[in-house]
């Protein structure tokens, strides 16, 4: 992988390939629209993330659904970057260390659920990509 050996940070390349992974098996999570009925979701302060759902859940879909997590809007704003075929922004910008983890966390558990297993590489990422 030339990314690597051309010294790019490791977090925003694992980040990457598991976001471009997540979109070309079908899995990537709504982020732009409410995964339950659509509409757009404005994105500031905190913002409800559907681990079960697959995505951003806006105010009247939020309740009553099981596994949400509040995510801060800079977790969704560099997930859509991430996770945009068209951009290369994520080569020029990595995430603070507090967005990097709970972005983190955020994919860790969504990956786990959709695999309905914990990723031992996980733990190995944790010790090389703080």
């Amino acid at each position: 992988m030339c990314e690597l050996a051309a010294g790019s940070p490791v977090a925003s390349l694992v980040l990457r390939f598991e976001l471009v992974a997540l979109r070309i098996l079908g899995h990537l999570p709504s982020l732009d629209m409410c995964v339950e009925c659509g509409e757009q979701v404005e994105v500031r302060g905190r913002v409800a993330f559907g681990q079960l759902a697959g995505g951003v859940l806006c105010s009247r879909c939020r309740p009553g659904k099981r596994q949400v997590v509040s995510v801060s809007a800079e977790v969704i704003v560099a997930l859509r970057r991430f996770a945009d075929p068209a951009s290369d922004a994520w080569r020029r910008e990595e995430p603070d260390r507090r967005v990097r983890g709970e972005l983190r966390a955020v994919l860790n558990h969504y990956l786990n659920h959709l695999l309905g297993r914990k990723l031992r590489l996980h733990d190995y990422l944790g010790t090389i990509v703080s």
